[in-house]
């Protein structure tokens, strides 16, 4: 059987991906749904790309028309 890799961003690799702050992401997870992290060690967290990815498509759209009145 062949295993699928799973993608793990750390939390450098998704605050820039995302061009956030760590409060920002803080702020993401107690207040917007945001995934939580995964233990990957004794110091270490990550988060699973697959659920960042379902999160960001799940978030509404604005049309540029829209955000620039």
């Amino acid at each position: 059987m062949a295993k699928t890799q799973i993608l793990i961003y750390r939390r450098t690799t998704l605050l820039e991906k995302l061009g956030i702050s760590k409060s920002t992401l803080r702020n993401w997870m107690l207040n917007e749904g945001f995934p939580p992290p995964i233990q990957l060690g004794p110091r270490a967290v990550g988060w699973k790309a697959d659920n960042v990815d379902e999160w960001l498509e799940s978030r509404p759209t604005v049309a540029l028309v829209e955000a620039l009145n």
